[in-house]
This record gives C-alpha cells, sequence and structure tokens, in this order.
C-alpha cells in the first residue's frame, strides 16, 4: 500500500506528468478556439456577407437589365409561378395580374416540371401566339439562384415576311405562266391574221390585178387596200403601241383612250397637265402599260359607264389617275398588304412600279367606284 500510494502522489502530485498535460491540453483548447472565434468564424461571416451581397448585387443587375430589355422577360420560380416581370412582359400580358401568377395561366402550353428544369439548368423553346402576335419562347433555368427566365421574341413581322414571299413566289410562277399563255395566243393570233385574213386579201388583190373581176373597180381597190392598212397597222399595234415612239405618251394615251369610246360602251376622257415630254422608253412604256392595265380592268370588272385617266408631269414626279364609277373592288382584297390577294393586273402595275420606284394606292368602295393613284419620282 505504501508504494501505491507513493506512486499516485507522485503522478497527481503538481510536478507529476498529467498535471502538465492537462495543462497544455487545456492552453491548445483555448489557444484553437480563441483563433476560431478571432479569426476563422469572422472570416466565415465576412465570407457569407460579401456572397450575400454580391448575389444581391447580381440579381438587381439582372433585374435591370430584365427590365430594360425591349422584349417581354418574366422570371419564375420552381413551382412555375412569376416573381418578376419586366415593362415589356406587362404590356404584353397587361390582362393579367403577374405577380404570383403561374405562368400556365398566361400561356397553357408552358406546363412543364420547372423544379427539373431550374436543378438541371436546362432550356425549352417553343412558337407560341400571344394576343394575335407570334412569339419564339426560350426558358433557361438557372440553379444559381434557383429561378428560370423566359424570354419573349417577336417574330410576326418575320412571319408576315415569309408568308408574302410565298406568295410572291406563287404570284410569279402564275405570272410567268400567264405570260407564257398570253404569248402563245398572240403568237396564234398573228400567226391565223396573216395567214387567214390579211394573206387572203392579199391574194384577191392579186387576182383582182392579174384578171379582170366583174365587180372590181378603182374604188373596190381602195377600199380594200384601206381595209388591209388598217388592219396590218391595229395588228401591229396590239404587239406594240409605236404611237409612244413616234408620237409621244400624251398621244398614245389620247388614241387608247379613244379608241375605248369607240368600241364600248363605256365613255372615258384624258386629261395631261404640265409639260409634254418625254421621260424615256422604258419609262414612257411602263406608264402606258400601267394605264392600259387599268383601262383594262375597268372593262372587264367594274361594270362602269365612265372613266377618266389624268396625268400629271410636274417637277419632282409624275401622277397617274384612273377613276370610273363602277361597283368597285371587292374589301377582302384589302384586307392584307403590298397586294398580295389582288389579281394578275394589279400585281402587274406593282411589279411595274417597283423597277421606277413608284407606289399604288386604291380608293373602292362598293358601287361608288374605283380611284387609282400612281406617283412615279423623277430620277
Amino acid at each position: 500500500m505504501n508504494s501505491i500510494d507513493q506512486f499516485v502522489n507522485q503522478f497527481f502530485s503538481f510536478g507529476g506528468p498529467i498535471i502538465y498535460s492537462l495543462l497544455f491540453s487545456i492552453i491548445a483548447v483555448f489557444i484553437i478556439v480563441l483563433i476560431f472565434l478571432k479569426v476563422i468564424f469572422p472570416q466565415r461571416i465576412k465570407f457569407i456577407h460579401e456572397k450575400e451581397a454580391l448575389v444581391l448585387k447580381q440579381t438587381r443587375l439582372m433585374a435591370l437589365f430584365a427590365e430594360l430589355d425591349p422584349d417581354p422577360l418574366l422570371r419564375i420560380n420552381s413551382e412555375g409561378k412569376i416573381i418578376q416581370t419586366n415593362d415589356a412582359s406587362r404590356r404584353l400580358f397587361h390582362n393579367v395580374e403577374l405577380q404570383r401568377t403561374r405562368i400556365t395561366d398566361c400561356i397553357k402550353n408552358l406546363d412543364i416540371d420547372y423544379k427539373l428544369l431550374i436543378e438541371n439548368d436546362e432550356q425549352k423553346s417553343s412558337i407560341e401566339t400571344i394576343n394575335g402576335n407570334i412569339f419564339t419562347v426560350i426558358i433557361k433555368g438557372n440553379s444559381a439562384f434557383n429561378f428560370a427566365n423566359i424570354y419573349f421574341h417577336d417574330i410576326s413581322k418575320l412571319k408576315d415576311y415569309e408568308f408574302e414571299l410565298e406568295d410572291y413566289k406563287n404570284k410569279l410562277k402564275t405570272l410567268a405562266h400567264t405570260l407564257e399563255s398570253k404569248f402563245e395566243k398572240e403568237k396564234k393570233y398573228i400567226s391565223s391574221e396573216l395567214h387567214d385574213d390579211i394573206c387572203q386579201k392579199l391574194i384577191l388583190l392579186k387576182m383582182k390585178l392579174d384578171h379582170t373581176v366583174p365587180t372590181g373597180t378603182p374604188n373596190n381597190f381602195k377600199s380594200d387596200l384601206d381595209e388591209l392598212y388598217n388592219r396590218i397597222r391595229d395588228l401591229s399595234h396590239s404587239i406594240r403601241p409605236t404611237d409612244i415612239e413616234q408620237m409621244g405618251l400624251k398621244f398614245a394615251v389620247e388614241v387608247l383612250v379613244q379608241k375605248i369610246n369607240e368600241s364600248s360602251s363605256i365613255k372615258g376622257a384624258f386629261i395631261y397637265y404640265g409639260e409634254e415630254e418625254r421621260f424615256g422608253e422604258d419609262l414612257d412604256t411602263s406608264i402606258y402599260k400601267i394605264i392600259q392595265e387599268g383601262l383594262s380592268n375597268i372593262l372587264k370588272h367594274s361594270g362602269a359607264t365612265e372613266f377618266s385617266v389624268e396625268l400629271v408631269n410636274s417637277e419632282e414626279c409624275i401622277d397617274i389617275f384612273v377613276n370610273d364609277n363602277g361597283k368597285g373592288i371587292p374589301q377582302e382584297y384589302f384586307s392584307s398588304k403590298d397586294l398580295r390577294n389582288f389579281g394578275i393586273g394589279l400585281f402587274n402595275i406593282k411589279e411595274r412600279l417597283d423597277v421606277f420606284h413608284g407606289t399604288i394606292e386604291i380608293d373602292s368602295n362598293p358601287n361608288e367606284g374605283t380611284s387609282i393613284f400612281v406617283k412615279i419620282p423623277k430620277v
């Protein structure tokens, strides 16, 4: 017992190793705790605050950019509820209370798993019709901020351009087919007239000259020659209005209007304002063809009894007015832009005007007639 007591006394005495070990441990723990309290914890708290400030700054910048974006933008949470909007989106969905509204209440086709989309930083896109306009809709998940952005881009004009382009292609195909058909018809007509009419008259005249025809007199010869001359002249004029080259545009249009007066029940008038001049062979011919096309439409479709043509030559432009008192153009033809629903006649006018940067306006009401106004700038 004495030896055990002696060992315990030595071990737990102030000079023993246990006491020194305990003291060392206490001091080490104190130092470690002090380091954590004075260094590590403050640094960690500072890091957390700086991260929160950075996230807040980024969020504010993102919100600012979203607000300044000219395209509509919505921000939604993982539940699919709208948490942020910009001015453009509020204008787009003006009849909907956006804040905390589910996106499917605005666009039913966007019913997807937004939680999964956000967690995986996925992206989805679609094309939607909203308030009559067509939009591309892009949804981007953002796991770092636990939301998704929905971007809207209006492509209505692009779709209109695509439709108009396709319509123009169809019109051009129709125009090419029509021109080819007209060309073949003209060739057949010219061939028939030359062979069956003019040639027969020439043969008859030759027989009258070679042989004495009982009914043939100098007066008959003159009458036949006059008729033959008129037929050849009319046939030549139907192919190309030579009056423009020889006598000018004003005279050619006067002749055109006069022929309509003589050959139809529609009565018309032509008025020329300004100094008479030549505008160049191509422009003169195009102006003549535009007026001719307008008058052809009046003869075929208007049911009018009167018409008028006015050509105004000013310093800066050439104005053409073609008016009638007919039944007017059906209103459905005005349901789209650039005459894309109009027939080939008005389409031809539009194509001719595009070459000279001209414009056309049409004013027509049921049973109140039609007015066509064409403006061609002088280069």
